[in-house]
C-alpha cells in the first residue's frame, strides 16, 4: 500500500500574512505550532496556537513516517525541501509579511485518519490541553452525539409545525438559525491581556454589523448565553476605558461607524435590566461603560470610541475639522457616523430610564438622540424628493454629495468604503437609504420627509429606483417602515417582495456577506413576521411566513 499522507501548514493563513512562528512534530503523532499573522480588518497581528494528535489508540492506523518542509529560501519561496530529520521550526518573528512555506508532513499506512484538534490564543499546550478536556475519550459516536444535540436544543428554541409548513422556508429559518448561532465565539480562559471573572468573548465582529439583528435575536432565543457576551463587552470597557467595537483574534479592529456595542448594551438594560443581578451582569458597570463611551473621546478612535468632542461640540460631525485636544482618527462617513452617534445616545437615555438614573441624564440623552436632525438639509432635492442627510462644516453650510452617492445604481462609482477617499459622508449605504435610518424617532424622519403620503411615496421610489441594497445592513429596516406611516400590510408585501427576490436554499442563496450572521437573522425575522427597534422592547410585527 502507498503511504498517505497529511501535511500540517504552519504559514499559510487566508491572505498569506505569516509574520513567525514555530512547529513541532512528535514520534506520538503530536504537532505543536503557533503563529503570528496580520488582522483581515485592522492594524495588529495576532498569535494564535495549535495542537493536533493522530494517535487514535483504537484505531489500527499508524504514523509510519514525519517531518518537515519549507522552502528552501524566501528568493524561492516555491522550491520546497522535505527532510524527515528535522521535526521542528522556528521563524522569528519579523514586523513583515514572510512569503515562506512551510509545516509538517506525516504519513499513515492507511487512508483514513482520525485527527483531534485544538487551538488556543495563549500556548500551544494549552492547546492541547483544551482538545484534552474536551475530547478526552477518542469516541467518534459520543462527539457527533453531544454535537448533533447540542444544536437541536439550539435551533429547537424556535418551534414550528414541520409537518405543515413549507419545506424550503423551513430550510432557510433553520439554516439561518444554525449560521446566526456560530459567533460571537466564547474563549473564556484564552484572554491574553488581562484576567478576570467575568466572560472572554471575542469575534465581535463588528458590531456594526450586528447590533441590528444578531444581538436582538439572540436576546430572544439564548438569553443567558446573549448576557454573557453583554457581560464581555462591559468587561472590554473595564480595561480599556471604551465598549470594544469589533474585536477578533483578540485585537481590536476598525470602527465603521459610530461605537455600536453601544445599542447592544442599552439593548440588554431595557430588556433584562431588572433581572440583571440574577443573571451576573453589573448593571453599575454597565451603564458607566455607556457614558464614558458616549462622552470621552479616545485619542485615536479609529478602533475604539466615538468622535465626542466634534459630536459635543457641534451637535453633529464637521466635515473638515481638526480636533483642537490633538485626537485623531479616521474623519470621513460624517452623516453616516451621526446617525449612529444619535442612536448610541438613545441607547444611554433607555439604560438610564431602565436603570432609574437621573433625570438630567435621561434628559441630555434624549435631546443628543435627536442631533441627526442636525445633518438634514430641506433644500437638497432627487427624484422629486426634498430633504436629504448631507455632510456638514463647521461653520454651519451644507457639504452637498448626490444622494444617489454609494447607491447599487451611483452613475460616478464614489468611494463608499471606510477610507480616506470616502468624501461623500456615507459608510456602505447612500443619503438615499440612510436618511430612513433614525428608529429611535421615526416620526420625525416622517415629518422631515413632508408626511405620511410623501413618506410611503418615498419608500416605494427608493425601492423602485434600484437604490435599495440587499446585501448590506444600512438596507435592513428599511422594507419595514412603511409601519411608521400606519400601513404595516405594504411592509409585509415588500418583506415577501425581498425574501424571494433575494434569498434561497442553493449556491449564492444569500445576497451579500452573512457578517457574523446578521443577513442569517434577518432571514430569521423576516420569516417570523418580526423587526427588532435597536435599544427597546418593541418588534415591528408583519405577517410571517410560517403558520405556526
Amino acid at each position: 500500500m502507498s503511504p498517505n499522507h497529511v501535511v500540517v501548514d504552519l504559514t499559510h493563513d487566508l491572505q498569506r500574512s505569516f509574520e513567525g512562528g514555530s512547529i513541532s512534530v512528535s514520534p506520538s503523532g503530536r504537532v505543536e505550532l503557533g503563529g503570528t499573522f496580520l488582522q483581515s480588518y485592522g492594524t495588529d497581528n495576532y498569535t494564535v496556537f495549535a495542537c493536533y494528535d493522530f494517535a487514535d489508540p483504537n484505531s489500527n492506523t499508524k504514523l509510519t513516517a514525519f517531518g518537515t518542509y519549507q522552502s528552501v529560501s524566501t528568493s524561492t519561496p516555491d522550491t520546497i525541501t522535505i527532510n524527515s530529520n528535522i521535526t521542528s521550526l522556528n521563524f522569528p518573528f519579523q514586523p513583515s509579511v514572510s512569503p515562506i512555506q512551510a509545516g509538517a508532513l506525516l504519513s499513515f499506512n492507511s487512508s483514513t485518519v482520525l485527527a483531534r484538534f485544538g487551538v488556543s490564543f495563549i500556548s500551544a499546550q494549552q492547546a492541547c490541553a483544551n482538545a484534552e478536556k474536551e475530547i478526552p475519550d477518542w469516541d467518534w459516536d459520543r462527539v457527533e452525539d453531544a454535537s448533533r444535540n447540542a444544536w437541536e436544543e439550539v435551533l429547537g428554541r424556535v418551534e414550528t409545525h414541520l409537518q405543515n409548513e413549507n419545506a424550503t422556508v423551513l430550510e432557510l429559518l433553520y439554516s439561518s438559525l444554525y449560521r446566526a448561532s456560530l459567533v460571537p465565539a466564547n474563549l473564556t480562559n484564552e484572554n491574553p491581556y488581562w484576567t478576570s471573572e467575568f466572560p472572554f468573548y471575542d469575534s465581535l465582529f463588528c458590531s456594526w454589523d450586528t447590533f441590528r439583528t444578531i444581538h436582538p435575536l439572540l436576546s430572544i432565543t439564548a438569553p443567558r448565553e446573549w448576557s454573557e457576551i453583554v457581560n464581555a463587552y462591559v468587561d472590554g470597557w473595564r480595561h480599556r476605558g471604551f465598549i470594544p467595537e469589533c474585536r477578533a483574534n483578540t485585537k481590536a479592529g476598525f470602527v465603521q461607524g459610530g461605537s455600536d456595542g453601544m445599542p447592544i448594551l442599552g439593548d440588554f438594560a431595557i430588556k433584562y435590566g431588572s433581572r440583571a443581578d440574577e443573571i451576573g451582569v453589573p448593571t453599575d458597570d454597565l451603564y458607566q461603560a455607556l457614558v464614558d463611551t458616549a462622552e470621552n473621546t479616545p485619542p485615536d478612535w479609529t478602533r475604539v470610541g466615538r468622535q465626542n468632542t466634534a459630536w459635543k461640540m457641534f451637535g453633529y460631525i464637521p466635515t473638515d475639522w481638526v480636533d483642537p485636544s490633538g485626537a485623531v482618527g479616521l474623519p470621513t462617513r460624517e452623516a453616516s457616523r451621526a446617525t449612529e452617534y444619535a442612536l448610541g445616545d438613545f441607547a444611554v437615555r433607555q439604560a438610564a430610564i431602565a436603570l432609574n438614573k437621573s433625570d438630567a441624564d435621561i434628559a441630555k440623552y434624549s435631546n443628543r438622540s435627536m442631533n441627526f436632525v442636525n445633518h438634514w438639509d430641506p433644500s437638497v432635492t432627487s427624484d422629486g424628493f426634498s430633504g436629504f442627510l448631507q455632510r456638514r462644516f463647521q461653520n454651519g453650510t451644507f457639504a452637498f454629495s448626490p444622494p444617489n452617492a454609494c447607491s447599487p445604481v451611483d452613475p460616478v462609482s464614489h468611494s463608499c468604503a471606510r477610507g480616506t477617499d470616502n468624501d461623500v459622508g456615507f459608510y456602505e449605504s447612500s443619503s438615499w437609504e440612510m436618511s430612513f435610518f433614525a428608529p429611535q424617532s421615526m416620526s420625525t424622519i416622517v415629518r422631515l420627509m413632508g408626511g405620511s403620503a410623501t413618506f410611503l411615496s418615498r419608500i416605494d421610489n427608493y425601492f423602485t429606483k434600484g437604490y435599495y441594497q440587499a446585501g448590506n445592513e444600512p438596507s435592513f429596516e428599511i422594507p419595514w417602515v412603511y409601519h411608521y406611516a400606519n400601513r404595516p400590510d405594504l411592509s409585509a408585501l415588500r418583506v415577501r417582495e425581498v425574501v424571494f427576490d433575494n434569498f434561497n436554499t442553493g449556491i449564492r442563496g444569500i445576497p451579500g456577506n452573512d457578517d457574523s450572521g446578521a443577513m442569517a437573522s434577518l432571514l430569521v425575522f423576516h420569516l417570523l413576521g418580526l423587526y427588532p427597534v435597536p435599544a427597546s422592547t418593541q418588534l415591528l410585527i408583519g405577517s410571517p411566513f410560517l403558520s405556526s
